[in-house]
């Protein structure tokens, strides 16, 4: 600058507005630069803000995916509660029926019981009776042949 003012020297009143021009130039090139600073401060932060939300977006899907598998998980849950109900209620009809075949069972052995008893009752009866039968036949025989022998005597 030295240069052009040997060139063309100038007045004492234009060199002092060229000053003035010249800070001022200077003053707002130092607060565009410091406003620059301030927009790069500003752009990490925003840069820094949009990875966190990414990563924040990131988690709410896999958040929400494990709420889906969750309520996948529930929903199973609750099918196999209501199986679990239906076959407990399934065992409890088997239940009964059991204890109401086991008391049949009962009932038919004990009257199996009884009729053995009966049945060797009338074995006992009956062999009896053919004994009875026997001697009868036995005495029959011996009664024919005493009044067979009267005669002849």
């Amino acid at each position: 600058s030295s240069g052009i003012n040997a060139e063309w020297p100038l007045r004492p009143g234009a060199q002092a507005t060229l000053k003035e021009q010249n800070e001022r130039l200077s003053t707002e090139r130092d607060d565009l630069m410091s406003e620059v600073e301030n927009f790069e401060v500003e752009r990490e932060f925003m840069t820094t803000l949009k990875d966190e939300n990414t990563a924040l977006k990131q988690s709410m899907l896999e958040q929400s995916q494990r709420i889906d598998d969750l309520q996948s998980a529930l929903d199973n849950t609750a099918a196999v509660e209501a199986e679990l109900v239906s076959f407990r209620e399934a065992k409890e009809t088997v239940d009964n029926r059991l204890i109401e075949f086991s008391d049949k069972i009962a009932m038919l052995q004990k009257d199996c019981a009884e009729k053995d008893v009966a049945l060797g009752d009338f074995v006992c009866k009956t062999e009896k009776l053919e004994h009875l039968e026997k001697d009868c036949i036995e005495k029959e025989k011996s009664t024919d042949c005493d009044s067979a022998l009267i005669p002849l005597l």
